[in-house]
């Protein structure tokens, strides 16, 4: 088996329009999205198993020291030879009832019999959207005994 943890940040992050600027927060004050791709390029189907662990949900910490965030059941897919999938912070609001207008944030846990492709694209914009960020990254897989 092999497995590829994968980190999300998806949502706003901004103070309430009563409140002062957050003090302390996960992730500084901008609007976050995460896009996961999932590659089969091998020549046999790829049996996935799909967890989640949701460290912030609807901008509240429930993974934060000394609490933990157990894996729970995201998907399970069977992923054709030589094609492609993708997560993304739509799918990820529909699957786990979470406000997309608001900060979450969680890994998403990849496991498959074969080996895959996985990249994750991240994008941040400032709360006017007036500057984005972006950022692919490979994910390497652990393989487990």
């Amino acid at each position: 088996m092999f497995s590829y943890s994968v980190k999300y940040v998806c949502g706003q992050n901004a103070p309430p329009a009563s409140a002062p600027a957050q003090i302390c927060s996960p992730v500084r004050q901008g609007i976050y999205a995460t896009e996961i791709n999932i590659h089969n390029f091998n020549r046999t189907p790829a049996e996935v198993e799909k967890r989640v662990l949701q460290l912030v949900q609807n901008d509240k910490p429930v993974g934060r020291e000394p609490e933990s965030a157990p894996a729970k059941a995201f998907d399970r897919i069977v992923l054709k030879p030589e094609t492609a999938t993708m997560d993304d912070c739509c799918r990820f609001a529909e699957k786990l009832q979470f406000n997309p207008a608001h900060l979450n944030i969680g890994f998403l846990e990849i496991l498959s019999n074969v080996e895959l492709n996985v990249v994750a694209v991240y994008t941040a914009t400032d709360l006017k959207s007036n500057s984005i960020a972006m950022e692919v990254e490979t994910i390497n897989a652990r393989k487990l005994a």
